[in-house]
């Protein structure tokens, strides 16, 4: 009995051995081997060359400087890009523009120094036309916003002009030899600036609004197949007391008064605030006092003519600033490309020598420490029942957006047979 139980302890153990070595072999064979070896090493640095060639861009940044002797105050500002050799460029700028037909518009406060811009190119990348923040023109329902004092209402034209609120200029008409003319509407809103234009057969008048600006900018042109006509405006300017057009045409004129002057400019004023209409050349301005209200007339010959409609003071019609603009020399970075990235697939590799996965990580910074993040793209899969011994190799990165802003990412490359 006692041989028997001592074989029985022996039969024991042995089985416990055989289990544990089984259990150790089980996890070994189960869970891969993620080695840093030199053994792969090579065929790593060939994986992560064609990765990153597959990905990468390059990216050219061309300084845009503009410079004033003047002080420039949030004035839209036009810049000519036709230069530019590229199917599609984008703009790197803190300021609201807009690009048309090569040339870019965009919001600038210049203060007797120079500000500097970037034209943005990226092969095979588009870019937007526009960009404005909170400072933009919209509209609704026929009442135009322009972010500021001035507001517009039209339907089948012009039906009034506001300023803070209170109609100011209403009952606008056009006559062509004393014949009047219903315009056709379009409007164009650029968010930054916003066209509306009222076209007749003969003629088109043109307005310029700007965004948040105190004024509104006009141009009238003449269809050059008619023959000369005499032009005929006429507008009601409402809640104004006096006017000014020259030193003897000025006061306060009594209901059913008139007065006639040929001028660039003519100004009505009351308590809060001044209106002013100023003209490139002189017109002949006629106006009656109506109750309350001022009808106003402007007639004139001439083909072409520039306007400003104006809620400050000013005695001269100008249109923009004094400033010169230049551009660098270019400076192009390749590197990986974030839009690239998402885009490259198993299939686009031609590496198959080994098994392999690669993952590109978003990064966060812990102190000083830059640590894996979310995956930003992944290729391969990797399987967790290989026993085949496994190179792995983490490496920082800088990857570009297509406006060359840089940040850093972790390549990860595994390898394994």
């Amino acid at each position: 009995m006692f041989k028997k139980r001592g074989f029985t302890q022996v039969d024991w153990a042995m089985s416990l051995a055989i289990f544990l070595m089984y259990l150790a072999w089980f996890f070994v064979i189960v869970k891969p081997q993620v080695v840093d070896t030199q053994i792969l090493s090579p065929n790593y640095v060939e994986l992560k060359s064609e990765f990153i060639e597959k990905s990468s861009s390059k990216v050219s940044l061309i300084p845009l400087i503009i410079s004033s002797e003047d002080i420039i105050e949030n004035e839209i500002l036009e810049i000519d890009l036709s230069f530019l050799e590229y199917d599609d460029y984008g703009i790197l700028t803190d300021n609201p523009y807009y690009i048309e037909d090569d040339n870019l518009f965009i919001l600038k406060s210049i203060n007797s120094s120079k500000t500097i811009d970037y034209i943005v190119v990226c092969e095979n990348q588009t870019y937007e036309d526009i960009s404005f923040q909170d400072q933009g023109i919209y509209i609704n329902n026929g009442s135009i916003n322009t972010n500021g004092n001035i507001s517009i209402e039209y339907s089948y034209g012009i039906d009034s002009i506001l300023n803070n609120g209170i109609e100011r200029i209403d009952n606008i008409r056009y006559y062509q030899n004393d014949e009047r003319l219903d315009p056709n509407i379009s409007v164009d809103n650029k968010g930054l600036i916003l066209e509306l234009e009222e076209e007749f057969q003969p003629y088109s008048v043109r307005y310029d609004v700007r965004s948040g600006k105190d004024y509104i900018r006009g141009k009238y042109r003449k269809d050059e197949n008619f023959e000369d006509f005499n032009t005929t405006i006429t507008l009601d300017v409402k809640d104004y007391e006096d006017y000014f057009i020259t030193n003897l045409n000025q006061g306060n004129l009594s209901d059913g008064d008139c007065d006639s002057e040929s001028s660039k400019y003519i100004k009505f004023q009351n308590d809060n605030e001044t209106l002013i209409f100023l003209f490139n050349k002189y017109v002949n301005i006629s106006l009656c006092k109506d109750d309350e209200d001022y009808e106003l007339e402007l007639n004139f010959l001439d083909n072409n003519l520039n306007f400003e409609i104006s809620f400050s003071d000013k005695e001269d019609l100008e249109f923009g600033y004094d400033y010169q603009y230049i551009f660098g020399v270019d400076n192009t970075n390749e590197l990986m490309l974030d839009s690239k990235i998402s885009m490259v697939n198993e299939s686009m590799i031609s590496f198959d020598d080994y098994n392999f996965q690669v993952i590109v990580f978003n990064t966060s910074i812990d102190d000083t420490d830059i640590k894996k993040d979310s995956i930003f793209n992944i290729i391969g899969e990797f399987p967790e029942d290989t026993n085949r011994e496994v190179f792995s190799h983490d490496e920082i990165v800088n990857v570009q957006d297509k406006y060359g802003n840089i940040r850093r990412m972790i390549l990860n490359v595994k390898i394994w047979e």
